[in-house]
């Protein structure tokens, strides 16, 4: 996948020094141990990951333990923050307005699906019961840009195959 089609600031050679500090201080500060490697599909597979945000750590706990770059949904706000905002978009992440249906945003995290490309976006803790056909809840993780045909994998949880 060429990570500048979809996102022209990304730097690769930022990514891998914050992907490799943040590894590195998880495992040696707080001792984090990752499991599950294996249920990750191979790199150029169009996969989401859901997880839950607990945390300011959360992206980079989640990020610096996959075994190749992602992309981020992360909060407009953060963007307009002076350093964090030019960082940040050049770690892969791109902007939502959370407050209205941001389409713009669905839009790019379609296209980091069709270039097949990890996306990575955070629920407040809870997942979003919607009704199936038949009337019976079926758990997801938000509105995601699922298609079928594409991966869904809620973190820690194993990767569907076939």
């Amino acid at each position: 996948m060429n990570f500048r089609e979809v996102n022209p600031y990304y730097s690769p050679l930022l990514y891998f020094i914050g992907k490799n500090l943040q590894a590195m201080a998880f495992r040696m500060i707080w001792r984090r141990k990752v499991r599950g490697l294996e249920n990750v599909p191979p790199f150029g597979t169009p996969v989401i990951f859901a997880a839950n945000h607990r945390s300011l750590t959360d992206p980079s706990n989640v990020g610096s333990s996959l075994p190749y770059p992602i992309f981020y949904f992360a909060k407009e706000e953060l963007f307009q923050v002076p350093f964090i905002g030019w960082y940040i978009r050049r770690v892969n992440s791109f902007p939502v307005r959370r407050k209205e249906h941001d389409v713009g945003a669905f839009k790019t995290a379609i296209d980091v699906l069709d270039h097949g490309g990890g996306l990575m976006f955070f629920l407040k803790g809870e997942g979003v019961w919607i009704l199936k056909s038949n009337g019976k809840p079926n758990p997801v993780s938000g509105c995601s840009p699922a298609r079928p045909g594409r991966r869904s994998s809620p973190w820690g949880s194993k990767m569907p195959t076939g």
